[in-house]
């Protein structure tokens, strides 16, 4: 399985949020603060979740959830 680094999950996150803000994201999610949705695009911090909430904006499932 190929590794992923902060940024590319970060980049990944910008793409799919879109339009949405980072609250309004966050939020979908289930994610408590809008601040850790920063630090995830910044590459600063890697999520701890699976996101498999995410097909309806990404348009396809992730793997391993």
């Amino acid at each position: 399985m190929k590794k992923i680094s902060p940024m590319e999950v970060g980049e990944r996150i910008r793409s799919v949020r879109g339009n949405k803000t980072q609250t309004e994201f966050a939020k979908a999610l289930g994610v408590k603060k809008q601040n850790y949705i920063s630090r995830y695009e910044r590459g600063e911090s890697h999520p701890l979740i699976c996101w498999c909430g995410l097909p309806r904006w990404a348009g396809s499932a992730p793997t391993g959830c």
